[in-house]
């Protein structure tokens, strides 16, 4: 969250293609998605889609092995510099 005009808002976070389709594959194979006929993770604004149970392991391992890929892709952008 970020402070804009006085609002606490969502911040946005931009991330190449390759990089969202990597974090999709850590979501599948952690059980965030793949069920419940969910996809993506994309807001649906559908409590069914948006809001579900996950074990909390699932959401710690996906954490940590997306907070690993920026990791890297922070290494090698500032590599290429």
């Amino acid at each position: 969250m970020e402070l804009l005009n006085g609002k606490l808002c969502k911040a946005k976070v931009v991330v190449s293609k390759s990089a969202y389709k990597k974090l999709l594959e850590i979501a599948k194979k952690n059980y965030l998605l793949g069920h419940n006929g969910r996809e993506n993770l994309d807001t649906h604004n559908w409590d069914s889609q948006d809001f579900y149970e996950v074990a909390v392991w699932s959401i710690n391992d996906a954490l940590q092995e997306a907070y690993q890929l920026g990791l890297a892709d922070g290494r090698r952008e500032y590599a290429k510099s």
